[in-house]
């Protein structure tokens, strides 16, 4: 059995495939193979300097929190859009058409002609021709008529009836309370028995013939206790425009936050690479003074246990430095969460922050009752209470309208026509030929008890002094963390001064006992100690300044003039598919304190 083309082939061509892979084996260098060579790496990312005021500007631009926000104010403006639409007018048409089968009793033709013919007679019999006035008439002619038409002759006819009606109706509800309706309706009637025709073209029921009626009316309603007045009706437009104002200051409130968090996360890694720089620094004195501690031990004028303990110091500020890195790794990390969407600082190998905390020497305003009333003017707090107590206030006014009887005014003016056809029964309405109506009337209800609006009324007190007590609370509230950073800030600038002080004495016993050893008049463990306490001392001036930073922005907040420090303005939203907006004073550095 022979073997298949394809393998066949295969058997051919696999010796010269291995030959050739054998020959590229051997013309690699073999550089390329040794695992030891080093791989060329890509250059780190270029540090990237960043500003108090661009970190702000870049939270605030792609910040994620504040884009969740800002949909507060859009709906509560699509709900005040939506109780304006109370207001609207209303256009209702309605064009439909109606059958029906319908029974009529009626006298057969023959007695109808007798009828008719009698009553002419008895017409003319009693006609006076002085006055031309119909007189009574005689007794013989009234018992003929009454005889003409018999219930014997009484027939049960069907037929079918026709209408077509049209109407069309504009009401429109204003803001005192008054409700107008105008309103148009247009009417045709059609019945067999006004298509039946005799043999001499005439129809057998003449008294029922078709017919077109039209009607232009108009009315108004208008209460007079009771829904009547702005304060009965403008409530739902109150009460959603106070809620728009609450959800704008909502938002400012989460832009105030934001605007701290970016703050405080700019200081502490500010903070923790300060940190890392004096860790670094006391771990390069640390190896320096190992070497000098086993040169001495090599020159034989100390003993080994120094070199020891040299060495012991050394790895524990290794630890220390390494520990200090990965604080301000995690703290710059931090930073970049908020700074959303932003590609570019996210890959940076190293964040510089150009910005130093504030000069202590700067202290703001330290009068409490300013810093109070400027609180009250900017706390985005207050706003939303004043706008809660706008609310309260207008379901108040209305709970006590609805406490009034209900008595409404309801007047009313028409237009009627009717003849045979359309244009017909227009014209007449246009050219006044046909009739006129109208109607007034009072109408009243009153509810036994109303007890439901008593509750209600009950209900908008409560809620109104409720807000007042809030207000209350709130102002308490901001009055102690107005104290607290204050105190804070004058305490932390205070902790500035004395770390100061100490470092400088800390450096000054450093040198000191730095120069006494190389005299030989004192030990390594002086100088090691020495050093512990002027990296104490420096982190200590480091945390006090950190902490007046945040004391600052504390204060800041609670004053509710941290967005003015960077000139950012929050400007409301005018239409539902826009929320509000903020702007940034164009500068690169960040403005003076302003309190």
């Amino acid at each position: 059995m022979s073997a298949h083309p394809f393998l066949a082939r295969v058997r051919r061509t696999l010796p010269a495939w291995l030959a050739c892979l054998a020959f590229a084996a051997a013309a690699c260098p073999a550089s390329a193979a040794d695992p030891e060579t080093p791989v060329p790496r890509a250059p780190d990312p270029a540090p990237k300097r960043l500003t108090l005021f661009e970190a702000v500007g870049l939270a605030l631009e792609g910040n994620l929190d504040l884009r969740v926000e800002r949909r507060g104010p859009m709906e509560a403006m699509a709900t005040q859009q939506q109780a304006r639409g109370d207001f609207d007018p209303v256009w209702e048409t309605r064009l439909g058409t109606e059958y029906r089968e319908r029974l009529v009793n009626q006298y057969d033709a023959e007695s109808r002609r007798l009828f008719s013919s009698l009553e002419s007679a008895a017409l003319v019999d009693a006609l006076d021709p002085e006055t031309g006035l119909v007189g009574e008439l005689d007794p013989e002619q009234q018992s003929l008529l009454e005889e003409s038409i018999r219930s014997a002759d009484l027939r049960v006819r069907e037929f079918e009836e026709e209408t077509r009606s049209f109407r069309t109706q504009l009401s429109q509800l204003l803001p005192f309370g008054a409700e107008i309706d105008l309103v148009a309706t247009e009417i045709q009637t059609e019945t067999t028995l006004t298509r039946e025709l005799s043999s001499t073209g005439l129809p057998l029921s003449p008294f029922y013939p078709d017919q077109h009626e039209a009607l232009l009316y108009a009315r108004i309603t208008q209460p007079l206790l009771r829904g009547a007045g702005f304060a009965a009706n403008l409530v739902g437009i109150r009460v959603t425009r106070a809620n728009k104002k609450q959800a704008d200051a909502q938002f400012v409130t989460a832009v105030q936050r934001s605007v701290a968090a970016v703050v405080r996360a700019y200081y502490d890694y500010a903070y923790a690479r300060d940190a890392v720089e004096v860790l670094r620094e006391s771990r390069d004195a640390a190896r320096l003074l190992l070497d000098q501690t086993r040169t001495r031990f090599e020159q034989g004028t100390i003993d080994m246990v120094e070199v020891r303990r040299t060495e012991s110091e050394l790895a524990e500020r290794e630890d220390g430095l390494l520990a200090g890195q990965n604080q301000a790794v995690e703290l710059r990390n931090a930073l970049l969460r908020l700074l959303f969407n932003r590609p570019d600082y996210m890959g940076a190998g190293e964040l510089v922050p150009v910005d130093g905390v504030p000069d202590p020497e700067r202290m703001p305003d330290h009068d409490f009752e300013v810093l109070a009333a400027k609180a009250r003017e900017l706390r985005p707090e207050y706003a939303t209470l004043k706008a809660e107590a706008e609310a309260e206030q207008a379901r108040l006014r209305y709970a006590r309208n609805q406490l009034l009887p209900e008595v409404n005014l309801v007047a009313g003016y028409g237009l009627r026509g009717l003849d045979e056809s359309s244009r017909a029964v227009a014209d007449r309405v246009l050219e006044d030929q046909d009739r006129h109506e109208w109607s007034v009337a009072v109408v009243a209800s009153v509810p036994i008890g109303n007890r439901e609006a008593r509750g209600l009324v009950g209900r908008a007190r409560a809620r109104v002094q409720e807000v007042e007590d809030r207000r209350l609370r709130v102002d308490a509230q901001v009055r102690m963390e107005i104290a607290n950073a204050l105190d804070s800030c004058r305490s932390t600038a205070e902790r500035i001064r004395t770390a100061a002080v100490s470092r400088q004495a800390a450096d000054a016993t450093v040198a000191a006992e730095t120069l006494r050893l190389q005299e030989g008049q004192t030990t390594v463990f002086v100088v090691v100690q020495a050093q512990k306490d002027q990296r104490i001392a420096q982190l200590r001036q480091l945390l006090a300044e950190l902490d007046h930073a945040k004391s600052r922005v504390a204060l800041e907040l609670a004053c509710g003039s941290i967005l003015d420090r960077f000139g950012i303005v929050v400007e409301g939203s005018g239409a539902p598919d826009r929320g509000p907006s903020m702007r940034m004073q164009k500068t690169g550095a960040t403005r003076p304190d302003p309190s």
